[in-house]
């Protein structure tokens, strides 16, 4: 029998080639598809991080919103004069009874310029620095010490007497049941309370001052917003502290992990720099193109469940539009990133593709 001979030497080598080209090829071919799909989305990530997590600028968008809805100053109004007060809160109701106007003008006096959007932003910041730090809950505080000094310096007088001027004037009987009451206490009938002639007006505003001087003294100028000093409080606060922490690193470098397929796929599949530049190019443009495409569904998909969110929570309409606005400021900011980014991959990945293309052409030119 005649020997059968082996295949020539020069083919075997050849076809092991050949699959290991078209395997890398494959295996490039997944690695630009995973970086296509991922970088956009780790990109979204970075840009919410990049803003969520920066106290100064969370804080203006946060305070401005709040305070051009004008939350921060109906939530006042309805904190310091509540419409249904309990005991020891005699009379304050009504402040509420004020025409708009007057409202306006109480708050004017009451809350000091720029005193909003300083309390928004000191804490944000002090909650930012929780974050960081060892303290095993978030020492948040409100400081009401301008407002406090506002008022022991004319302010409570002028509260007053906005109060009393708002009245309807007195009847004759009613003025003769304002001689030897005090205002404020439970024996000033709500009948009794009208807009009498001098001296009266100025005795009944100087008692009404005397008031509610005694009532703010002894709040502190500073109050605790947080209270987690129970086991419990603080072991919960811990565990949010260690996820904010993994949120936040994963959201601020998570782009590296899908960056890091650039360095594989020139490993397994670049022989040359027209074909580095090639495999480069197609998923950075790919993925600019999908960072557009996210951009539409996104700015849909953020604005339902935002609504959604808001409508099927308890807080009052003001709060939720405010809430609202500031959703929709903060999706703007980190959408319009995200734009530039998508539109910077999309170019940067065509110039690349494109001059892989033409330095290609003029190596087989050469050749």
């Amino acid at each position: 029998m005649a020997a059968t001979n082996p295949p020539p030497a020069s083919i075997q080598p050849a076809d092991k080639g050949g699959c290991a080209r078209s395997a890398s090829r494959i295996t490039a071919g997944a690695l630009a598809l995973a970086l296509i799909l991922t970088l956009p989305l780790s990109l979204l990530a970075f840009d919410w991080a990049r803003l969520f997590f920066d106290p100064e600028r969370m804080g203006q968008v946060v305070g401005q919103q709040l305070i051009d809805s004008g939350i921060l100053r109906e939530m006042a109004m309805q904190t310091i004069f509540p419409s249904d007060p309990g005991e020891g809160e005699v009379r304050f109701r009504e402040f509420q009874r004020l025409d708009p106007a007057a409202r306006e003008r109480l708050l004017d006096i009451l809350i000091p310029r720029g005193w909003g959007q300083e309390q928004v932003t000191r804490i944000l910041t002090d909650l930012y620095a929780w974050f960081d730090n060892d303290q095993p809950s978030p020492a948040l505080t409100l400081d009401i010490g301008a407002v406090k000094e506002r008022l022991m310096t004319g302010g409570a007088q002028e509260l007053v007497t906005l109060l009393v001027d708002s009245w309807p004037d007195c009847t004759p009987e009613q003025v003769e049941k304002l001689h030897g009451q005090v205002f404020g206490t439970e024996e000033f009938p709500e009948e009794s309370m009208c807009h009498p002639p001098e001296p009266l007006r100025t005795g009944l505003i100087d008692q009404g001052t005397r008031f509610l001087l005694d009532g703010v003294r002894p709040i502190p100028a500073v109050l605790p917003l947080s209270d987690a000093s129970s086991p419990s409080g603080i072991e919960d606060a811990g565990r949010l502290k260690q996820g904010i922490r993994l949120v936040r690193a994963l959201a601020r470098w998570g782009f590296l992990l899908p960056l890091s397929t650039l360095g594989l796929i020139a490993a397994v599949a670049a022989r040359s720099w027209p074909q580095l530049l090639r495999w480069w190019g197609v998923p950075l443009a790919g993925a600019g193109g999908t960072g557009l495409a996210l951009l539409f569904g996104a700015v849909r998909l953020a604005q339902r469940l935002t609504e959604r969110a808001l409508a099927q929570s308890q807080f009052p309409p003001f709060m939720a539009q405010a809430l609202l606005g500031v959703g929709d400021r903060l999706r703007d900011d980190i959408l319009g990133a995200l734009l530039f980014e998508s539109i910077l991959l999309l170019l940067a990945g065509a110039a690349l593709w494109g001059i892989g293309a033409y330095l290609g052409r003029r190596r087989a030119a050469s050749a």
